[in-house]
């Protein structure tokens, strides 16, 4: 991570805008409550595409904070804080065959990790 900024909808919408379909709706309501209508100009489902896209020089990307990974992901710059945009569950469905306890700890690590990072 080279540096962590403050973010603002207002500078987000300034160029292109590289969205998730995950949560679209969430994050086109935020761009509106401030008044503004950034030009998507790509929507993917996998986050690796939108970095890719990013580093590209294409615009600015939004994905979930735990797709973010400091050490892969270290040409990109990533724009804080997380409460610019509303949280947004999602769902995990696994096979009965995997132990709960087992994905709940790597849930947990993984929260864990996405928290600490930027202090």
């Amino acid at each position: 991570m080279r540096e962590h900024r403050p973010a603002h909808a207002r500078g987000a919408a300034a160029g292109h805008v590289l969205a998730g379909v995950r949560g679209r709706r969430k994050v086109d309501q935020t761009f509106a409550d401030h008044g503004l209508h950034p030009e998507v100009v790509l929507e993917a489902i996998d986050s690796d595409v939108i970095k890719y896209y990013v580093e590209l020089g294409m615009g600015v990307g939004l994905i979930a904070e735990i797709a973010y990974d400091p050490e892969r992901d270290r040409d990109l710059v990533r724009i804080g804080p997380t409460d610019l945009f509303p949280v947004n569950v999602a769902k995990l469905a696994t096979p009965r065959s995997l132990h709960a306890a087992r994905i709940r700890t790597a849930l947990r690590r993984d929260r864990h990790r996405a928290s600490t990072q930027g202090r």
